[in-house]
């Protein structure tokens, strides 16, 4: 998400944050506190980006999971590999609580951009739930990083065409493969093994996740 972006959805965040706080104190200790949640909201350390989750899954982390919140109509059509779906209207369900509140896995929601995910990362902070991170810029980020990358420019620096070289190899992995299902573009077998720079130990593209 750019600076931009980011400045309209700081208003909505702060809104709903203040809607939080001015919610009555639990009676469940392991809640957080209110005006705690809403210092957190400051806190950036909670979004995951489009690349680090590319090599999550690229690398088959077991210490990730992949929550989209999107609703099931959306969530069929297309998601990230491995993806679990909780739609946003069931996020704080008793049945979903012990896969949501983990101790050793990140889960990382998603939806479409950020909105929906910040707001599931925000009720079940409120309850306490702890490793919540959020892809910054949902799949409209993914589908713009990691599935349609942009050359850098000429100028550019080292780092910026590693992560260049590193997105072209991704996509070629999740289009490839077929591990990723793309809204109107249906999967393509791959022509050859993909090396994905600058991971140390790439997978092969007819591997699975």
């Amino acid at each position: 998400m750019n600076n931009k972006g980011f400045y309209y959805l700081a208003p909505v965040l702060i809104i709903l944050a203040l809607g939080l706080v001015l919610l009555p104190e639990s009676k469940h200790s392991k809640e957080l506190n209110p005006r705690h949640l809403l210092l957190e909201i400051n806190d950036q350390t909670r979004f995951q980006s489009t690349d680090q989750v590319a090599k999550a899954i690229i690398n088959k982390d077991p210490f990730y999971a992949l929550v989209d919140v999107r609703t099931a109509a959306e969530y069929a059509t297309w998601s990230l590999p491995n993806a679990m779906n909780i739609p946003l209207a069931d996020i704080l369900k008793p049945e979903y609580s012990e896969t949501l509140n983990q101790t050793s896995r990140r889960i990382v929601f998603f939806s479409n951009n950020d909105i929906y995910a910040e707001q599931a990362w925000m009720l079940c902070r409120r309850q306490g739930f702890r490793n919540l991170y959020v892809l910054k810029g949902g799949l409209n980020a993914w589908m713009s990083t990691i599935i349609n990358p942009s050359e850098p420019p000429v100028t550019a620096s080292k780092e910026e065409f590693e992560q260049y070289e590193f997105r072209k190899g991704a996509s070629q992995f999740f289009v490839g493969t077929g591990e990723v299902n793309l809204p109107d573009k249906p999967a393509e077998k791959p022509k050859a093994k993909i090396k994905i720079a600058p991971v140390a130990k790439p997978a092969a593209a007819e591997g699975g996740c």
